[in-house]
């Protein structure tokens, strides 16, 4: 789940295995994802990735693009789930 305050700017989150040059396993782009409020001034945008199985053990690399952000912030990272 993604939390946007007023002052996050959104966009996109690339996932990848181990390094940034490594597997990419997918994205999500949260600009076209349904906006619910949770509190007052406080909105979620909900995503999802669908990523194959894989064995072993791995690091898990997020990496947050929005090339007309600025310097400011993109999201609030507030859950990451992983399903069996």
């Amino acid at each position: 789940m993604i939390v946007e305050q007023a002052s996050s700017k959104g966009g996109e989150v690339e996932v990848w295995l181990d390094s940034k040059t490594g597997t990419k396993l997918g994205s999500v782009n949260f600009a076209n994802a349904p906006k619910m409020e949770v509190q007052p001034g406080i909105f979620m945008r909900p995503g999802s990735i669908s990523i194959s199985a894989t064995s072993g053990k791995h690091d898990i690399v997020l990496v947050f693009k929005n090339d007309k952000a600025g310097e400011g912030d993109l999201f609030t990272l507030n859950q990451l789930s992983l399903a069996k």
